[in-house]
């Protein structure tokens, strides 16, 4: 099951369940029914699509580090910009940054 719920009730989504120390404390893994279910309809706000981007790019850093290569300056750019999205201090971004190719070697 990729889907966890954490306290708050917020959705998480691991593509790989090997990493779900990456996880809020306190999380629980629900069935793909009750993820769906829980699944906002209609547009999602930039600022929910940034953090959501931002959880699954901490998948690609950790793989970095497992493989002792340093974070490509592509991928902090990214990942700060996606922080600035997620943290409110960038108001002016009407879409995500594109992600970067996948660092070689992960």
């Amino acid at each position: 099951m990729p889907y966890y719920k954490d306290t708050s009730g917020r959705t998480h989504f691991l593509d790989d369940a090997s990493h779900a120390y990456l996880l809020p404390a306190g999380c629980v893994a629900i069935t793909d029914a009750e993820g769906h279910a829980l699944e906002v309809p209609g547009p999602v706000p930039l600022k929910v699509q940034a953090a959501a981007a931002l959880d699954k790019s901490d998948a690609t850093m950790l793989r970095c580090v497992e493989a002792g290569i340093l974070a490509p300056a592509a991928w902090n750019t990214y990942r700060k910009a996606l922080r600035a999205i997620a943290n409110g201090t960038d108001t002016v971004s009407a879409a995500l940054p594109v992600m970067p190719a996948y660092p070689a070697g992960t």
